[in-house]
């Protein structure tokens, strides 16, 4: 019982936070945040000798990219993969800007708190 009243919940923020973006003119989506620690943010690599790995990984905090040398904190890494993510999905013409969030039962991760793309093409914010 207690499993479903809390999975209802992030139902409910999720379906409110979807609302409130769609009456400001934001472009909402849901996005897949699996692997987003694990990937390096600067080269794209997911095979990183150094990288965060499993269960063993969530205690480091901090990385270097064993493929281009570049160092991370893994949260700052999490959120730019992310926003690449939602910087990738197609954003239609009439709205005027795509922010990237991923939410996921226990927590939610919002990635940018900028606009990323307005509907003239334009990127900003990153």
């Amino acid at each position: 019982m207690a499993r479903s009243v809390y999975d209802v919940s992030w139902s409910s923020f999720r379906n409110k936070l979807r609302y409130k973006a769609i009456a400001h003119g934001v472009t909402f989506e849901d996005v897949d945040e699996s692997g987003s620690t694990q990937s390096c943010s600067a080269c794209g690599s997911k095979d990183s000798t150094t990288r965060p790995k499993g269960i063993a990984g969530l205690r480091i905090r901090e990385w270097a990219c064993s493929d281009c040398g570049v160092e991370h904190d893994r949260d700052t890494n999490a959120a730019l993969n992310i926003l690449r993510c939602g910087r990738a999905s197609p954003v239609p013409d009439e709205r005027p800007a795509t922010y990237a969030i991923a939410v996921q039962a226990g927590r939610a991760s919002i990635s940018a708190h900028y606009p990323l793309r307005h509907s003239d093409g334009s990127n900003s914010g990153g």
